[in-house]
């Protein structure tokens, strides 16, 4: 099919949305929980996503000589280590250190270097923005990192931080914070090193909870009101929190088995609405079940239990959480032209970064005293990764993902700064090339910016509308007069239920005039596929098999960005994608994912 076909083709997509959700908001996923005391390896436990076995050494008081000439490699005028480094013992000839990078008073990045025959620096991630750390051990190869937030964003001051990541051994990756779970919770009072060392040699109980155990345990407490609740919390208190971020947490109630009913009326109203409709699989927490699709930046809620004798307790509750309201930048002010190259920008990437080359280009905007900085790195033998850093007065340069590309894009990458729906936001431009094709992706801050945010929004929308354009001007001439094309949630969510039938006529009735299907087979690229228009004859022939494993789903089986009118499969993203336009009343088209 000729581009022009294509782009005609395409043309039906115009009123559907703007790219992928973004990221569910993290600290909200299931993970394996601590296994500690003094008979047992702390994090040895494999469920979850933890690893095996984590590198097995201990934190030290003071750090060997060998231990500061390595880290003395990474200090510059230029560099500043908010925290660290926190050296460990050696296992087998490897020791490792922590520290993190950013001011004083705030931290932008945490590293972890691990000594032996081969020399590693790892880039620990899903690390929380907005945050200082205070104090931290390593046991038993695992890291506990403890600190407070900084006002950020939707985030406010005085927060608590408990950052838990494993030490990585040898031929393992990058480490990665891990989300709290209940063996976790009583570290997050800890007021200082010997505290946190005393918290951590603490008994732990044998085994988690079932599932069916953890789900009794909701059930029963709410039937029971405040008595059942006060017989089920733990001896030493369960906290209620909000998950700002993962390892980011503010405690907004603290229930002792003392308290009297009314203080207890609070908890009893999250677990009531939790075990209205709650997913107990994991044993060790039961989280609610969405009636609707979430929207962006929110959470829903969570309790998180143990055991504590023979008993099953709840650990901590952490409460639903709001979207993001805090506006990032005025969208009053233009940015600057980018800038390619500067001396001064070449030089701060480097200093940003520690575990990689920096590309051989960096690409800058800048708006009063805010400013943005993107460039690639390559860590070892792997692909290029962009990182997009945001240097504002007051904090630290914070640090966003983006892969937004694709996977299997070697070689270099053209990045390039706009803003094209003049929201106060930024746009990134990247240009590449695989196996001799063009590769594009935009991806952007959005105007409205939440701490949970750690990665670009992934523009489908401009894409669409920019479809076969492969370089920097056929996309600005594309998006030049871009607006954004929302969805009502109630009316797209409407049209699902309708569709759930599978009745040939109700898809006949949502999609109008117009319908196409777009078969990809690139996970997260919707749009890197052939597009196909269906005819009403089509569509009354083949009814919801055109919808392929999308067919039945309704909106709270999936993720949604409505500022997109975009809808994706909780859980299974890769099933494909809804598009909706005329703000939700139609179904403009389908992506369905067709593994290689």
């Amino acid at each position: 099919m000729s581009n022009p076909a294509r782009w005609m083709v395409l043309a039906a997509l115009l009123g559907a949305c703007r790219g992928g959700p973004r990221p569910s908001p993290e600290g909200s996923l299931p993970a394996g929980s601590r296994r500690g005391g003094p008979a047992a390896a702390r994090g040895g436990r494999t469920g979850g996503n933890r690893p095996a076995s984590p590198l097995p050494v201990d934190s030290v008081a003071e750090c060997p000589a060998e231990a500061l000439a390595a880290v003395a490699a990474f200090r510059s005028p230029a560099r500043v280590f908010q925290f660290g480094p926190l050296c460990t013992t050696a296992s087998e000839g490897r020791w490792a250190a922590v520290l993190a990078t950013g001011t004083r008073e705030e931290a932008s990045d945490l590293w972890v270097l691990v000594h032996g025959d081969r020399d590693q620096v790892h880039r620990v991630r899903r690390f929380p923005v907005g945050v200082r750390i205070e104090f931290g051990q390593v046991t038993r190869g695992w890291a506990y990192l403890l600190g407070r937030t900084n006002a950020l964003d939707d985030m406010p001051a005085g927060g608590r931080v408990l950052a838990v990541f494993p030490i990585p051994a040898p031929g393992d990756g990058p480490p990665e914070l891990r989300t709290l779970g209940p063996l976790e919770v009583p570290l997050l009072r800890a007021t200082d090193a010997r505290d946190l060392d005393l918290r951590l040699a603490a008994e732990v109980p044998p085994r988690d909870p079932s599932a069916q155990d953890a789900q009794r345990t909701v059930e029963e407490v709410t039937a029971g009101g405040a008595p059942a609740l006060r017989a089920r919390i733990l001896g030493m208190g369960t906290p209620t929190l909000r998950a700002w971020q993962v390892g980011v947490y503010q405690e907004t109630a603290f229930l002792l088995p003392r308290d009297n009913d009314d203080a207890a009326t609070g908890a009893l109203e999250l677990l009531r609405a939790l075990g209205a409709s709650m997913d107990c699989a994991a044993g060790e927490r039961c989280i609610a079940r969405p009636t609707q699709a979430l929207a962006a930046g929110t959470t829903g809620a969570q309790a998180l239990l143990r055991y504590q004798g023979e008993r099953v307790t709840l650990a901590a509750l952490l409460a639903e959480s709001a979207a993001p309201t805090a506006v990032m930048l005025d969208p009053g002010a233009p940015w600057s032209a980018e800038a390619l190259d500067r001396a001064e920008d070449l030089a701060a990437a480097r200093q940003l970064c520690l575990d990689g080359a920096v590309g051989e280009h960096v690409v800058s905007a800048s708006r009063g005293d805010t400013r943005v900085l993107a460039f690639s790195v390559t860590v070892g033998a792997e692909a290029p990764r962009t990182r997009v850093y945001l240097q504002a007065p007051g904090h630290a340069p914070r640090a966003y993902g983006d892969d937004s590309i694709g996977v299997g894009v070697v070689g270099p990458r053209e990045l390039h700064l706009r803003d094209y729906d003049l929201d106060g936001g930024l746009e990134l431009v990247t240009l590449a090339q695989r196996e001799g094709a063009a590769v594009t992706s935009i991806a952007s801050f959005p105007a409205v910016s939440s701490v949970s945010q750690h990665d670009l929004v992934h523009r489908h929308d401009m894409l669409r509308i920019a479809f076969g354009a492969t370089t920097v001007a056929l996309f600005d001439e594309a998006l030049r007069s871009f607006r954004p094309a929302p969805s009502a949630p109630l009316t797209a969510c409407g049209l699902l239920d309708r569709l759930a039938g599978n009745d040939p006529r109700a898809l006949l009735g949502a999609t109008g005039s117009t319908f196409v299907v777009v078969r990809y087979r690139e996970p997260d690229q919707p749009l890197r596929g052939e597009p196909q228009r269906i005819s009403r004859r089509e569509l009354q022939e083949q009814g919801s098999a055109l919808l392929g494993r999308l067919a039945g789903l309704r909106c709270p089986e999936l993720s949604c960005d409505w500022e997109q009118s975009v809808c994706r499969a909780v859980g299974d993203p890769e099933r494909g994608v809804f598009w909706f336009a005329e703000g939700g009343r139609r179904l403009a088209a389908v992506s369905r994912f067709e593994a290689p």
